[in-house]
């Protein structure tokens, strides 16, 4: 009778740390870590910390091991950002409009509009960009003329070479192509008075020459002024706008 006793004693013994062993192994198998939560932390800190080629490599990797992961979108639009970043802008425009086919609803296709309009903006494509711009502030002031009129300034120095300068507000290099001019001209007239025909010439082809760079590079002077005022302009909107806020950081906090 004992010994049946002491039998099933034994034997109970022995199937509790069993028990028990399975029930912490099912345990340590139902918490799983998400490895996608991990990796797309990885890529936002490496994002912020603007270290860009190895973000993109991450984010490629990512795309490439995880093709039906539900944050896929987001991965994509964080590497069209990376490309606003860096101002390549054409590489950008073609990540968002392959994403907006694919994912034309949602958070993340309004984010990818928008980030659009930004690019179309610096690009100079303000009326495709307005209608992605919605809640953001009046595009009215990037609307308007740019101030330094580039026919009015190569028409003054048509008339009075150099004089171009002064209508852009560039007194002082006005006055340089003013004076070469002058110099050229007065070359040629005294060379000819002394009856110094080829030196005269010289002289006269040397400041044709001058005449008309000087009235191209009046023409690029007033193009880069206006490049110049239109950028300040659309720097100072941008930071008024949403784009600092969807700049800052690579995803939203959805992990």
């Amino acid at each position: 009778m004992w010994r049946a006793a002491l039998l099933v004693a034994v034997a109970c013994a022995s199937l509790a740390p069993s028990g028990a062993r399975a029930s912490d192994e099912d345990a340590r198998q139902s918490w799983r870590p998400d490895p996608g939560s991990a990796r797309l932390g990885f890529i936002e800190s490496l994002y912020r910390e603007r270290d860009d080629f190895r973000a993109e490599s991450e984010m490629l990797a990512f795309l490439s091991e995880a093709p039906g992961h539900p944050l896929r979108p987001d991965v994509e639009l964080a590497r069209a950002k990376l490309h606003y970043r860096a101002g390549r802008l054409a590489d950008a425009d073609t990540m968002l409009l392959s994403l907006l086919d694919r994912t034309p609803k949602g958070l993340v296709a309004e984010d990818a509009r928008r980030l659009l309009g930004f690019s179309w903006l610096r690009q100079g494509r303000l009326a495709e960009a307005q209608p992605l711009l919605t809640g953001e502030p009046d595009l009215a002031p990037l609307l308007e003329p740019p101030p330094y009129a580039a026919d009015r300034a190569v028409a003054w120095s048509t008339v009075l070479p150099g004089s171009g300068f002064f209508a852009l507000g560039e007194p002082i290099r006005a006055a340089t192509a003013l004076g070469v001019n002058l110099l050229l001209l007065a070359g040629s007239v005294l060379s000819y008075d002394q009856h110094n025909v080829p030196v005269a010439l010289l002289f006269l082809a040397a400041e044709a020459a001058f005449y008309d760079g000087g009235r191209e590079a009046v023409r690029e002077e007033a193009a880069r002024l206006n490049d110049h005022w239109l950028g300040v302009r659309q720097e100072g909107w941008l930071a008024r706008s949403s784009a600092p806020r969807l700049m800052a950081t690579a995803f939203e906090a959805k992990f």
